[in-house]
């Protein structure tokens, strides 16, 4: 974040973006409204036909409906028929049956006049009169009867039809109800759609508005950001030039007090390098009395930051100054189990500047290390950065032949000072990998016997750690800062 409080980056994209979503969003009220209206319109006009349906339906519905009243009137009328012919047909069997008694008795006549002789002689002819007048009434009765019977099953089946052409009808006249029904509420969905087209057509105005607005605060708000682009230019550019300045103060300041002159900070900047020298001696005997537990010491001192140069070893080391203090070989199966981390894993993660001495050894400066114990600066790069590691990482790896730093973008361990009488290809020869070359490669400077006294006096009168060194080179320990 810039020191004006304005992400410029950040603004910059999303205001594009924004002005983008916004003009997409207008462009689909338009699309919806346009469709909406000509959805308006097919319904208008599908509607203008079903109008005309409409009355064609209600035009059949009242045909069906006296064609359902005649059908039922015929239906009445045949009833009425069949009641008469039925009647028809009593009255016709009732004729055959006295024309069966009519003939029965005159066969009996004939036989008396046949018994009387000449003297029925006449009575015999009108007898066989009435006999041939009986068999005409039956015959023509039974044709009668036949006819009856059949004009019977012609008003049975037409009476049927008139029947199912009733109820035909009626199931029309329902249908047509329901065809009605359906019809108004078409009309009510097509309401409906208009208001929705209505409400659509006042929301377009509103959102073209906004769009209209919107690119008017868009050219604003990139002229605002033009403007606060241009200011945090200037601002780092005035940070840069204050950078220097105050470099510039600090160097003024070293020379006039190295050549004798007081400026006004100087008794401030001497009584401030007492007191801190006062504060890290209690520190380092408050530690060494056990009044100050290591875990207030990597509590309130390393994990705030406190630590500006730490000391770390260890069994191997690659190429970005990672550190292994935990097995040679597999971690399951290992060939060697060292005492781990032992609080270097936070020292190498927290402190502002890391000091690594090792000996220079083939076994120790690997291509690949067995364990990962504590972080350098892992993958090389900003890898400690995108982790969110506050400490600065490896600085200096200090050997008993050589001295390399990382003064590079890659991070990589370099061959910067050699040891007097040490060549490259010595180092060369005890490193896992092709060493990276400092621009300059310088020969180291040996301690003077001022410095050699400071350690072994002042700084460590105990021997503690000069003194191990001195006998056994190896056998410091891991984790000191």
């Amino acid at each position: 974040m810039p020191e004006n409080g304005i992400d410029r980056e950040t603004a910059r994209s999303a205001a594009p973006k924004v002005r983008g979503e916004m003009t997409l969003l207008s462009d689909q009220v338009c699309i919806v409204t346009g469709a909406g209206q000509g959805l308006g319109r097919a319904i208008a006009l599908e509607m203008a036909k079903e109008g005309a349906t409409v009355a064609l339906l209600e035009r059949n519905a009242d045909t069906l409906s006296t064609l359902s009243s005649d059908t039922l009137a015929i239906s009445a009328a045949l009833q009425d028929i069949d009641s008469t012919v039925s009647s028809v047909r009593k009255a016709s069997a009732a004729i055959a049956q006295i024309a069966r008694e009519t003939k029965l008795l005159a066969l009996n006549a004939s036989v008396e006049a046949a018994r009387a002789g000449g003297a029925g002689r006449g009575f015999a002819v009108i007898a066989g009169a009435v006999k041939t007048l009986a068999d005409q009434i039956q015959a023509y009765s039974g044709e009668s009867g036949s006819h009856l019977q059949a004009l019977t099953n012609l008003l049975v089946q037409l009476q049927s039809r008139a029947t199912a052409a009733g109820s035909i009808a009626q199931s029309a006249i329902a249908e047509g109800a329901a065809a009605n029904e359906a019809t108004s509420r078409l009309s009510a969905l097509v309401g409906s759609v208009d208001d929705l087209v209505a409400n659509i057509d006042s929301v377009a105005a509103p959102v073209e508005q906004s769009v209209a607005s919107f690119a008017g605060m868009q050219q604003n708000l990139n002229e605002l950001l033009e403007t606060i682009t241009q200011n945090g230019q200037h601002l780092d550019s005035a940070a840069v030039r204050t950078q220097s300045i105050l470099n510039i103060s600090d160097d003024l300041i070293t020379f006039a007090v190295d050549n004798g002159v007081a400026p006004q900070d100087v008794p401030m900047i001497d009584l401030v390098k007492s007191k801190a020298r006062e504060l890290g001696e209690i520190l380092v005997q408050a530690v060494a009395r056990q009044e100050i537990s290591m875990a207030d010491l990597f509590g309130m001192y390393l994990q705030r930051g406190l630590v500006e140069v730490a000391l770390l070893g260890g069994a191997q080391i690659d190429r970005y100054g990672n550190l292994n203090t935990s097995v040679i070989g597999s971690y399951t199966d290992p060939k060697t189990r060292l005492p781990g981390s032992g609080g270097a894993c936070e020292i190498a993660i927290n402190a502002q500047r890391v000091f690594i001495i090792m000996h220079l050894k083939k076994r120790a400066f690997v291509e690949q290390l067995d364990f990962l114990t504590s972080p350098g600066h892992l993958s090389g790069g900003d890898a400690r950065q995108a982790l969110g590691m506050p400490g600065g990482g490896p600085e200096l790896v200090i050997t008993d032949m050589a001295i390399f730093n990382f003064a590079n973008a890659e991070r990589e361990m370099q061959l910067a000072s050699l040891y007097p009488g040490v060549t490259l290809a010595q180092v060369q020869a005890e490193i896992g990998w092709q060493v990276k070359l400092a621009e300059t490669i310088s020969q180291a400077i040996p301690p003077t016997n001022e410095e050699l006294q400071l350690i072994r006096v002042q700084l460590d009168p105990t021997g503690m750690y000069s003194k191990r060194v001195r006998e056994a080179p190896n056998t410091r320990p891991h984790g000191s800062a």
